[in-house]
């Protein structure tokens, strides 16, 4: 059940005139029908005030506008001169979630038509944060320094259904949006979950990653890569001149080399921890994030990220021409491929997957788009090489909710307070 719809609960057995009715949540009294006469009460912290309605004939109890905080365990006692009846049902109300990936756009919709008096306000996160607002007819949007200026020249608000669009969404513009719509009758309240997917790269202790930008990069753009939770610059760019510059700290020192033209970040002997590109020009900035993991025999073997991120499993090799790739899952092909013949690649019928596969044929890599808890599994390489050997990897990977819930019971450390996927990374040689 999502946040805002109402949910009614039913006796499903037959009420008499005289029946004593009374519903209960968890082990408060909040509402009771005794003959004619029927009692709805706001319970002790006033979640249930004005969302209650007890019907009269059939003893039904409908929460309107339901909100999380109404989720939980619900109780029925019907007593009759038949005897006493009880019944329990469980309700569990969910926010509504918006998901949209680092850079691009997100437009949350009111589903409604704004009245001229009406007065709307978008609110942010824990604190309820006003982002922006109508009053009057006037539009308002939060300045900068609001909410530490994370929405600086994003916001975009419509004045005739009040839609929010945040543009080139980041990661600290995932949570909780408030919507409040206030007229002279009543006030609306909605809210939704947004999450920020951000791309995940595993790569080898002691190979190379590359980092790209995902989008067209200007010869006047100023391109800035920086490391870690302090944001610390490691490689610049600096438009129409092209001048590169590059970090002195020792653990980057002679690591990292920048694509003038694409603006692509490689790095050597990789440094784990999350890495940031910031692509500013006259008319835009634009920003991604990507959290790189190091996964060998000798090293951390688990790795986190949300549901609904993009995962690479990347291979560091290069696969030469006529060489073959294939990927398994749970003993299943999931795709098969050949560098230097597109036409022979093939993706698995499996419904789990369809659309979110991506074969990469010069590396063996493969991308899994928009990660769900069912692609919790292991996964298996085999590349198969002109020197007669099968080259084989071996992915064990777990697939966590926003809730932090996973189809598996293996402990998995937290990184950053995030909700994890694993992934071990095996390497064997055998004889064909």
């Amino acid at each position: 059940m999502v946040e805002g719809e109402p949910v009614t609960l039913h006796p499903d057995t037959e009420i008499q005139k005289d029946d004593l009715i009374l519903w209960k949540f968890e082990d408060t009294l909040i509402a009771q029908r005794t003959g004619k006469t029927r009692e709805t009460r706001e319970g002790t912290d006033g979640r249930f005030r004005d969302r209650l309605k007890l019907d009269k004939r059939t003893g039904s109890l409908t929460i309107k506008s339901t909100r999380t905080e109404h989720s939980g365990l619900y109780k029925l006692q019907q007593n009759s001169s038949r005897g006493t009846t009880n019944k329990r049902f469980k309700v569990a109300i969910n926010l509504k979630k918006v998901s949209v990936k680092e850079g691009e756009s997100v437009t949350l919709r009111t589903n409604a038509v704004i009245q001229r008096k009406d007065e709307l306000r978008w609110l942010f996160g824990n604190e309820n944060t006003l982002i922006a607002e109508i009053k009057g007819g006037i539009v308002k949007i939060s300045t900068f320094d609001v909410a530490d200026g994370k929405f600086r020249d994003r916001l975009q608000l419509d004045e005739k259904t009040g839609s929010l669009v945040i543009r080139n969404a980041t990661t600290e513009h995932a949570g909780v949006y408030t919507l409040k719509i206030i007229s002279r009758k009543v006030t609306k309240i909605k809210r939704c979950n947004v999450t920020v997917r951000v791309l995940t790269t595993i790569g080898m202790r002691g190979k190379n990653v590359t980092l790209y930008p995902d989008t067209e990069v200007q010869r006047d753009d100023l391109i800035m890569w920086t490391f870690g939770d302090q944001d610390d610059l490691i490689a610049q760019l600096t438009g129409e001149n092209g001048e590169t510059s590059y970090a002195n700290a020792e653990r980057f020192r002679d690591k990292l080399k920048l694509n003038k033209n694409t603006g692509s970040l490689t790095i050597s002997n990789i440094t784990t921890g999350p890495y940031k590109l910031q692509i500013i020009s006259s008319t835009r900035t634009a920003c991604r994030t990507f959290r790189v993991f190091n996964s060998c025999e000798s090293g951390p073997k688990t790795v986190s990220m949300l549901a609904r991120e993009c995962l690479v499993l990347i291979t560091d090799f290069k696969v030469e021409r006529d060489e073959s790739v294939e990927w398994r899952f749970e003993d299943k092909i999931l795709t098969t491929g050949m560098n230097g013949d597109i036409s022979k690649t093939f993706y698995s019928a499996d419904v789990r997957f369809r659309g979110r596969l991506e074969l990469h044929h010069q590396t063996g890599s493969l991308t899994i788009k928009d990660t769900r808890t069912s692609d919790t599994g292991v996964y298996h390489l085999k590349i198969c090489n002109r020197s007669g050997e099968n080259i084989c990897w071996e992915f064990s990977v777990t697939v966590s909710d926003s809730r932090g819930n996973r189809l598996n019971n293996s402990a998995i450390g937290l990184m950053n307070g995030e909700v994890p996927v694993a992934v071990n990374m095996q390497q064997a040689t055998s004889p064909v």
